[in-house]
């Protein structure tokens, strides 16, 4: 199997290692230089489901050879995963957990550590910032599950070669059964909705938003500090004034200014009330300059589109609104021109 050579440096983490990838990014026929793929696609967890327990639109295995035949991946993380099995985990249904979670993985997997993007990100953007620099394209993908997580210590799994994905979940839940809920980091997302909302109409002008990513730079930070998972000496009026810099270019924190846009979308939406899901799937958002091509329900596409079409008024060269889908059947009809029986009849991304 054919690889690119590119200038690379590895990135140490606690217990793992991710690569950043010393290029620009180009359009999406870009070649990948880890294993051989050159295209990753992500997909939401009702079309996780749909594939692999449903056997919609096509079954897991039809879709495992339409995506080996094109040297195509599905690119999970944490959250993507924990999405996908939380019902039945809840539930105590560990043998249907397990049963699905086998079908996943016999689909050819990429692991995105998609939660720790924004860290990845900024650190990245404020060394830039520093040196006078454009920042490193961030490849954010490890080779296992457990390495899309943040770990304080090493995981049980860690010494472990060879695991199925289905381990690594029961292994996760069985330390730490909490982290399916997500229940504080959900209270304080509604909380800061609502605290929005309820001051006098504020405009949501270009000037306004700059201000706030700067501010929602230092935020972040000051929460990574307090987590332990942030290194880097920096001050408040630094790191404000970088994300300043970051905002001028969407390309210097991408996925960050993704959600960052998004967040803003559904925020002027008075009327749509935040939802459990919605967290996660604003981690989610945060992976999509990372990959080819996304699936999304319709109603959390509408604000990314939205955000994204934003983002290239600003500048932005990747067209995110372009690389995402409704659901699976439409994604696999626009970009491989494959119909299936539940192929949509739209011929373009909606957006």
């Amino acid at each position: 199997m054919k690889t690119c050579a590119v200038a690379a440096s590895c990135v140490d983490f606690p217990f793992r290692r991710l690569l950043l990838v010393s290029t620009a990014q180009t359009d999406k026929s870009r070649t990948r230089i880890i294993l051989g793929i050159t295209m990753r696609i992500q997909l939401d967890a009702k079309d996780l489901i749909d594939v692999v327990e449903h056997g919609r639109p096509m079954s897991v295995a039809e879709f495992g050879c339409l995506l080996r035949e094109r040297s195509a991946s599905v690119a999970v993380g944490n959250v993507s995963v924990l999405q996908f099995v939380a019902p039945l985990v809840r539930a105590n249904e560990f043998s249907r957990m397990r049963a699905l979670l086998q079908g996943l993985e016999t689909l050819p997997l990429t692991y995105i550590a998609s939660d720790r993007i924004p860290q990845l990100e900024i650190n990245e953007a404020l060394v830039a910032f520093r040196e006078g620099r454009e920042p490193v394209r961030l490849e954010p993908f490890g080779t296992r599950w457990d390495d899309t997580f943040y770990w304080p210590r090493a995981p049980r799994t860690r010494m472990l070669i060879n695991i199925r994905l289905d381990q690594f979940v029961e292994s996760v839940f069985t330390e730490d059964p909490r982290i399916l809920e997500m229940r504080s980091s959900i209270a304080e997302f509604r909380a800061g909705f609502a605290v929005f909302r309820s001051l006098p109409d504020v405009r949501l002008t270009d000037a306004w938003l700059r201000k706030d990513f700067g501010e929602t730079i230092w935020r972040k930070i000051v929460y990574l500090r307090s987590n332990g998972m942030w290194d880097l000496p920096i001050g408040r009026d630094e790191a404000v004034e970088a994300g300043y810099w970051m905002y001028d270019d969407p390309a210097r924190c991408s996925g960050l200014r993704l959600q960052h846009e998004c967040y803003f979308e559904l925020m002027k939406n008075k009327n749509d009330v935040p939802k459990d899901d919605d967290l996660a799937d604003f981690i989610y958002v945060g992976t999509i300059p990372y990959v080819d091509f996304t699936t999304l329900d319709r109603r959390m596409l509408h604000y990314v589109c939205s955000g994204a079409k934003r983002l290239a008024s600003k500048g932005n060269r990747a067209r995110f609104d372009k690389q995402i889908f409704r659901n699976l059947a439409e994604l696999i009809e626009n970009v491989w021109n494959v119909r299936s029986s539940e192929s949509s009849v739209a011929d373009q991304p909606v957006g």
